[in-house]
């Protein structure tokens, strides 16, 4: 069975010491081709962003990847950057929802994930 956490960038020195699984030789290896050298995307935090119209109908899903000490304006700044011009110039918010309703409203210079 092969390593189910993704390996991190210089954790293992060599190919042997990859492919050891809980003490056993394992002959399988999975790899994903990266759009970035994974030390660049190590220090990236990827969220998932469900944007709703002012009717709350669904419009589309972006996945943002941010630095880690993103803030919540960083946040709307990027999303607005990919929803074009039908919504250039709103004013944007970012909503926690938890099982159909509104858990917290996120203030813009609220941090997202704190200084990890």
């Amino acid at each position: 069975m092969p390593q189910r956490q993704p390996v991190k960038y210089r954790q293992l020195a060599n190919l042997d010491k990859l492919l050891q699984h809980t003490g056993h030789v394992v002959d399988v290896l999975y790899y994903e081709v990266l759009d970035m050298p994974l030390p660049q995307l190590e220090q990236l935090k990827s969220l998932r962003v469900h944007f709703h119209s002012d009717k709350t109908e669904f419009v589309a899903e972006h996945v943002l990847r941010l630095p880690r000490d993103s803030s919540v304006a960083d946040v709307l700044q990027d999303l607005s950057g990919r929803l074009g011009p039908d919504y250039a110039g709103r004013r944007l918010r970012l909503l926690e929802v938890y099982h159909s309703k509104i858990y917290k409203v996120s203030a813009s210079t609220m941090a997202l994930w704190g200084t990890a």
